[in-house]
This record gives C-alpha cells, structure tokens and sequence, in this order.
C-alpha cells in the first residue's frame, strides 16, 4: 500500500523539493503512466466531489471509460446523455489531463450560464489541487474563471452568451448542456468558434448534453447530422443511457418517473428528443428524419437534382428559375398547389406540382419558389407551369393575395381548374379559416401516419419547414387549435402540402377526381388509391403541355439526347443490314473511298478515324 503523504495546493513557479533515488524514480514512472494512460490517472488521482462521502478517489464505471478514450481519440464529439451520468466530470478529467502532461494547449469552456461555467471550473481546480505536488505542472495564472501552466498549457471558462469567448483561440472546445442554448445564441456562438477550431490542426470540439426538444436547436440538428448520411464534417456520436450508470435499474425508473413525470424521463433520462409541449410539431418527428434519409438516398441516386428551366417574365425583363424533376406525361394525374405572399423579400410564392395518380406515391414533380416575385407575375408563373402539365386541379387559399392571383388567372388566361369550396356560387379557392385549416392539417398527419399512402418529396426546404411548423392554441370567446411556423420561421412550402393534401381526403376527391381503386386500411377505412383527372386531357391540353417551354427544356437535357442516341442507333442498325446486303457493294464506297486514306476501309466497309461507322443517310456524293 501507498502510504506516501500527499500536499494539496497550487504548486508555485519557485517551488523545489529533495527527495530520494527511488522516489524519482517512482514519479518519473507514474508522470509517464499518467501521460500514456488517462483511464489510470483518473481512477489513481483525480478526486471528486460526492454528496454522501465528500471528496473521494473517483472509480470509473465502464461507460466512463469509453468516454474518455473516445474525448481522447475522437476531434468532433458529440455526447448524448442522461442525466446526472458523470458526463461534465469525464471532460473536467480529459481537459485536466491534457493540459497537465501535454504542453501549449489551450482549452475553453462554455456552458449555457456563467454560474455553471465557474462551477466546472472549479471542478478542474479541486481535481488539480488534489494530485500529488510532484505530479501538478506549475500554476502562473490562478481565479475563477481561468488557469494557466508553466508549460504555457491553459483551460478558460466562460458562459455561452460570452463576447469574451470569442476573442480566445482555443484547440479544444467543450459546448456544455449546448442543447438549452437559445438557437439565435447557439449559431451565433458556433459560428464564430467553430472555423478557429477547424483551421487548427488536430483541433477538437466537445458537445455534452442532455436532450431538449427539436424546434429550433442547433445541438439537435448536429446530432441527427452525427448519425446521418450527410456528415461531412465527421462528427462522432456518443450515447449515456440511464442503464449505463451502476446500481440504475427498473426500480429506479418507476420511483423517478413517480416524482418527475412520463414526459421528463422521457427528456432527461432515456435521452429522448421530444417537441415543446404547448408548440408540438404538426409531423411527427419520425417521419421527418423519414423524409431527411429519402433525400440523402434520393443525392446518392442521383434523382435529387431535376432540371432547372427559365420562365422568362410576362414583360421579358426578367427570368424566373423553377425546378422539374419529370416532365408532364399525359398518363399520369397531376395537382397543383400554391401559397402567394407579397412579393416583399420576406415570405415566398411557392408552386408544387404533384403526380397523384397512385397515392402511395404521391411525388412532387415541379417546384417554382421566389419571395421577390410580384402576385401578377406569379400568376403568369402558374399559369405557364400549369399549362406544362395539362391545367391541373389548382387549391389556392383565397385569403388577402390569394384572391388577385385567383382573380388574374381567371380572368387573364382563363384557368377555370381551381378548387372552390362548396357549390358553385361559393368563390374559387379554399377561405382558410378555423375550422378548414386545423382538418387539413390533421388530414396531414393522418396521411402520414397511415400505411397506403405516401409522398415522394424532393425539397430539403419544405422537410425544414415541417420542424417549425407546430400547434398554436388562439384564445378567444372559443379556444381554437390551429398550425403555423414558429417566429422567424416559414411555413410557404408546408403549406402547399397541406392543400395539396386536403383535396385527397375521401369526401372531396370525387368532385375533382375519378377514383380508379381504392384500399382499406387497418383501421377498415375504406381510401381512395389510384386516380384519374376527372376530366379527360384533350388533344389541346396535351399539345401544349408537350410543346411548352418547361417540357421542352426538360426534354432538350434529359431525354431528346437520349431518342438522338437511339436514332442513331437504329439509323447505324440500318446501314450496316444494307452494307451486308449481297446487292449493295465496294462501288457506293468509291467516290468516298478516293477522298479519304484507304487504310481506313476494312473488308470493304468504310470506317471512320475514330474506328466507327462514318454518320451519314445514304449516297451523296
């Protein structure tokens, strides 16, 4: 046993000591043990603070220790974990131990308030005054907030909202609890952190937290990119359940789900990420990371992409951009749904166009979206785009512009396809208001939650838009629950899902549908499945559908080059069935024959330079 006596202060610059052969010996070994293992310097000299038994020698559980090694092996960490699990002590050791036995290193801390900044602090101070003397590095910089080496190695602590931390370069930054950091604050802080970090060599970042919601939360967003496709700044996820920490089993569960509640063990316990309770989101959260693996599949099928085609403006001053991802086939059904803002620079008119023929997969087709745009100019918009899918049913909310882009189609290029509400006296396009809004919203859900139906969706922004886009309780004489984006977001894109949508509910689809097959689902209600327009195309339609603007420019890129290559083809098929044709010989060469070098012929057939058959349509020469 160990019986040597250990002095628990700040070792000073000045400060000397004799000892004997075999005790230098020994501190040179356990300095080297130390430095090549942090796993043994924790469980041998790093003490903690216990609330039963004071300051203890701390014994790392399992989970503890893969922690470590991974702060210690990994540069962009991500930690996920339960309450009350040792998290904060386990990078309080990796930043002591790093700065201890490594020279120049400089490390930050930032936690979501200046009182647990101070207090992780000291944490790292009592952890350092508790080492053996001969084991600390010499202190030239000692407060509440800052510690500082003789080997120039040194660890701050500052609160996120700190315009402090931004002027410190740091080669290790740990993000503590950065999940209950306001999301304005959070980006602000890791944007300005974050390139210092990148641009160091071996430079790493450390992100502990417990879960708090996914609306608007930077710490959420960077863990589903952790465990995702789309994870090019290789950032490495870290999970510490409830299960992992000792002596934690069922009885522990049910007594503390009996003082906090289902919802808070669900958060701060079993690490879950849930919605705010009074702003929950309209699409389950599920079904949004759904949609966010179809898009990285659909980048890695090379199907994202789509065309981008011009739509020069009405007056030819200006040239809009829209985005076609299949061109209009007169086989299939389509929809056409939109949303019209001001044209300010704030919200934006967006236009999707769906292929509805088989409603488990429902696919978005063409998108046009600009918050620039001007409601007349967004009419000609939709009526040009419209036109290239044979005038679709249009759904517009009649509300404030909705009504003058309504208006302008009608009246101005006589689109008489829109959606009116009831008989036909009532006025064209859907009055949003609160009672129509909150069951379409809920159709939504409905259609996204039940098997049979599907959507094909092709638009990383609208998938965005569904994390925003959450329950609001309006109080009044009546209390109404309806469904909008949270403050500083957009709801442009969801919105025209949501009307879209709502045309396909089973009471209304037969007024502007035929349904061609239905299904049951589990529940034994009976869905439409496939449709047909409720009108036929006519020849007209197709025609102009086939000869616009947006088909054509469609065509021009992804299938003229290809009928080019299979004319081609069948024209080369062709030629050499009547080079090989006994009748047909050497002499419709000749005259070619004495134009080019003769080594070009074989076997009496003419080849071109590149070693292929010369193009061209009988003799004319």
């Amino acid at each position: 046993m160990d019986t040597r006596r250990y002095v628990y202060s700040i070792k000073k610059i000045a400060e000397n000591e004799i000892i004997t052969k075999e005790e230098y010996a020994f501190r040179l070994n356990e300095i080297a043990k130390c430095k090549r293992d942090i796993i043994y310097f924790a469980n041998t000299y790093f003490k903690i603070l216990t609330m039963d038994k004071g300051i203890v020698q701390i014994k790392l559980y399992k989970k503890q220790e893969e922690l470590l090694k991974f702060f210690k092996d990994e540069n962009r960490c991500i930690v996920l974990s339960a309450r009350q699990s040792g998290k904060s002590s386990m990078y309080t050791i990796y930043l002591l131990w790093l700065c201890c036995f490594f020279p120049e290193k400089r490390a930050m801390i930032l936690a979501n308030k200046a009182a647990t900044a101070i207090e992780i602090m000291s944490r790292i101070q009592m952890g350092y005054e508790r080492l053996p003397n001969w084991l600390k590095p010499r202190v030239i910089v000692w407060n509440k907030g800052q510690i500082m080496f003789a080997n120039k190695s040194e660890i701050r602590g500052f609160a996120s909202s700190s315009d402090a931390a931004r002027g410190f370069s740091a080669n290790v930054i740990c993000l503590d609890e950065f999940a209950f950091l306001p999301k304005n604050i959070a980006d602000k802080l890791f944007t300005s952190i974050y390139p210092v970090v990148s641009s160091a060599k071996n430079g790493k970042i450390i992100i502990v937290s417990t879960p708090n919601g996914t609306v608007e939360n930077l710490y959420y967003d960077l863990w589903q990119q952790a465990n995702g496709m789309n994870n090019n700044e290789g950032w490495k996820p870290f999970e510490m359940h409830w299960w992992d920490v000792p002596g934690r089993d069922e009885k522990f569960k049910e007594s503390t789900i009996a003082s906090i509640g289902e919802r808070r063990w669900a958060q701060e316990f079993a690490c879950e990420f849930l919605s705010d309770a009074e702003n929950r989101k309209l699409i389950p959260d599920d079904i949004i990371e759904k949609f966010k693996k179809r898009i990285e599949q659909y980048k890695a099928d090379n199907i994202l992409d789509g065309k981008t085609v011009q739509i020069v403006s009405q007056n030819q001053e200006k040239v809009f951009n829209a985005k076609v991802w299949k061109p209009f086939d007169q086989t299939r059904t389509y929809l056409a749904s939109a949303d019209v803002a001001e044209g300010t620079g704030n919200d934006s008119s967006v236009l999707n166009i769906w292929d509805v023929t088989d409603l488990s997969n429902i696919e978005q087709v063409a998108k046009f979206s600009d918050n620039n745009v001007s409601v007349v100019e967004f009419a000609f918009i939709c009526n040009k785009m419209c036109e290239a899918y044979a005038n679709p049913v249009f759904i517009v909310e009649n509300n404030a512009v909705g009504s003058g882009l309504i208006d302008m189609l009608r009246m101005t290029y006589g689109y008489s396809n829109i959606v009116r509400e009831g008989n036909k006296n009532n006025p064209y396009g859907i009055r949003s208001h609160s009672s129509i809004k909150p069951k379409a919203c809920m159709w939504v859900r409905d259609m996204f939650t039940t098997a049979g139906f599907d959507w094909v969706i092709k638009d990383y922004s609208l998938i965005k838009e569904m994390e925003t886009f959450v329950k609001k309780e309006t109080l009044g004489k009546t209390s109404n629950t309806t469904y909008q984006a949270l403050q500083n977001a957009h709801d442009d894109q969801i919105v025209t899902l949501i009307w879209a949508a709502y045309l396909l509910q089973p009471d209304l689809i037969d007024r502007y549908f035929v349904v061609v097959e239905t299904f049951m689902s589990s529940l034994g209600i009976i869905y439409p499945k496939t449709l047909a327009p409720g009108v036929e195309y006519t020849n007209e339609e197709i025609s102009k559908a086939q000869n616009s603007r947006i088909f054509r420019e469609y065509m021009n890129e992804k299938i003229l080059d290809e009928i080019k290559d299979e004319n081609q083809k069948e024209k080369q098929a062709t030629f050499n069935k009547r080079m090989l044709d006994k009748d047909f010989g050497m002499e419709y060469f000749e005259p070619a024959v004495d134009r080019f070098d003769k080594s070009n012929v074989n076997g009496g057939y003419f080849i071109d330079g590149d070693g292929t058959w010369d193009d061209f349509d009988g003799p004319s020469w």
